[in-house]
């Protein structure tokens, strides 16, 4: 588990499925990633492929919640996803992030995604890391570019723009 001043992440469980099925039926959280409401059973698979990443490949999404209500915020964390993209994202640890739209414009997915970063940083050290946004979606722009990921092509993926960031973890800084 990692936790910051205001959130803990941790690996998803199933008790979480049903909290982040009502995550993905907000509009405001698929609009800028598929555009449309996805099936149920289409999330739970999606939610069962995040549990398989981190058997694999010893990482995957956290489920990020609040520290000081233990609320669901969304999830955080890294993916393989043997995308059909050119550029190739695979073998890279691509970054992701949702969250629900209370906790949006906080600074909560700042700063999960710093601690994410970190954490990567200090188990997969000098992994290149890459992500897809939405060209619309301004706030994951913002922060991708503040994580330190370098702006790439706006290429199509799915009949979507979407625009390709890529960095490089370099290794974990020891505290003073």
């Amino acid at each position: 588990m990692i936790e910051t001043q205001r959130l803990f992440l941790r690996r998803p469980m199933l008790e979480d499925f049903e909290q982040h099925e009502r995550l993905w039926s907000e509009p405001e959280v698929y609009r800028h990633i598929s555009g449309e409401r996805r099936p149920r059973e289409e999330i739970w698979r999606r939610f069962l492929q995040g549990l398989g990443t981190w058997h694999f490949f010893g990482f995957g999404y956290f489920s990020v919640l609040e520290k000081g209500s233990g609320r669901y915020l969304g999830q955080a964390g890294f993916q393989e996803a043997k995308r059909d993209i050119t550029p190739s994202l695979e073998g890279s640890l691509e970054a992701g992030w949702v969250f629900a739209p209370w906790g949006q414009g906080q600074g909560f997915a700042n700063e999960a995604c710093r601690a994410m970063f970190d954490w990567a940083r200090a188990v997969h050290p000098g992994r290149r890391v890459t992500a897809i946004v939405s060209p619309e979606n301004t706030a994951s722009l913002r922060l991708a570019l503040k994580l330190g990921l370098t702006q790439g092509p706006d290429v199509t993926y799915h009949d979507h723009p979407v625009t390709v960031f890529e960095g490089w973890l370099g290794e974990a800084v020891a505290s003073p």
